[in-house]
């Protein structure tokens, strides 16, 4: 692909009064055409200088700020050469202030010395106007050739433009609808999403009152376990004096047996004879296999705490006790028949 040689601009600048004129061809995207204009308004006043043997110094000619520019078409000062249409020169009428004008003619009148000079100049300011409404006739001409194209270009511009339009309006109703749709979509499932965390909380008010009713239970058992424990420990402290009374009871048996005698029997003898039953019983004994010493023999000859306390639990129980003791028995009908009559003693049932 070669490269395209960059786009060019004419500018023409004129001195209308002396039909000077420069002409430069610049690249379309140099600057802006103040600029190269200006710079093409000094030119001519210069050449304008030289055309008449006059000394050129900036006392006596247009200086860049004394300069009165008319543009050609007319533009605007921040335009840039390139907003021309194409092939389309750009015409610069050059004035100075009428001050400097009048000066320049004077010295002229002064210098070249009379009214031929003048006539002649005159005649040349007359070609020079007449050259200038040619070239403004063909401007113009041109101009209307240009706005015509841009009228055509505004036309197609302004088609494609509403083509454009209607393509993005058609795109945007679409996306419209597909936003819609999802926003439907998203509707259902914020709704699905607030009945499962009603659910949920459902749920967790359900649980939170079988935990709180699980640890009441819990807390109730703990009780019912406490209550039974301290059952159990004063069963189990009667049940230790029941044992040593059984104890007791069992060493009046084997006495009687080893010396040949009932426990009545030996309590008779001792009676008529008016003998100790523990001397009388520690003396038979001591040549025996296993002589009992006389604090042993008088636990079972004599009351004392021990027996009384064992007599005492023997026939004293609490309702707890009793209840912890019919749970101890294996037997289901024995069980049912003891919670009968315990439901009978005590008018509570119990669930066994």
């Amino acid at each position: 692909m070669t490269d395209q040689p960059p786009a060019t601009k004419k500018i023409i600048a004129i001195w209308p009064e002396w039909s000077a004129t420069r002409e430069y061809t610049v690249g379309a995207h140099a600057s802006t055409p103040k600029f190269f204009v200006t710079a093409l308004g000094w030119e001519v006043t210069r050449r304008v200088a030289q055309d008449f043997d006059l000394p050129f110094d900036n006392s006596n000619f247009a200086s860049i700020q004394d300069l009165e520019i008319q543009l050609f078409p007319p533009l605007p000062p921040q335009a840039t050469l390139s907003d021309l249409p194409d092939e389309m020169p750009l015409i610069a009428l050059v004035s100075p202030p009428q001050s400097i004008t009048n000066d320049v003619k004077q010295r002229i009148h002064n210098q070249r010395g009379g009214m031929s000079e003048m006539r002649n100049m005159m005649l040349e300011m007359q070609q020079a106007m007449k050259w200038q409404n040619e070239k403004i006739g063909e401007l113009q001409k041109t101009n209307g050739q240009h706005d015509k194209k841009l009228e055509e270009m505004r036309k197609t511009m302004s088609g494609q433009y509403d083509k454009k339009m209607e393509e993005m309006r058609k795109t945007i109703n679409g996306q419209n609808k597909t936003i819609n749709g999802q926003n439907k979509r998203m509707e259902e499932m914020k709704k699905t999403i607030n009945e499962k965390e009603r659910q949920m909380e459902d749920m967790r008010c359900q649980n939170e009152k079988a935990v709180n009713s699980l640890k009441k239970d819990l807390e109730d058992v703990k009780r019912n376990m406490a209550t039974l424990q301290a059952s159990y420990e004063g069963l189990q402290h009667s049940v230790s004096f029941l044992h040593l009374r059984y104890l007791l009871d069992e060493a009046r048996i084997k006495v009687a047996t080893d010396l040949g005698e009932s426990w009545d029997s030996l309590h008779q003898i001792c009676k008529e004879k008016s003998y100790d039953l523990a001397g009388y019983l520690h003396s038979r004994l001591a040549n025996s296999s296993f002589p009992l010493p006389k604090n042993s023999i008088h636990l079972i000859c004599y009351p004392n705490s021990i027996r009384d306390q064992g007599n005492y639990a023997a026939h004293n129980a609490t309702e707890d006790q009793v209840h912890l003791a019919i749970t101890k028995v294996e037997a289901q009908d024995k069980r049912v028949a003891l919670a009968t009559l315990y439901e009978y003693v005590f008018q509570n049932r119990i669930v066994v």
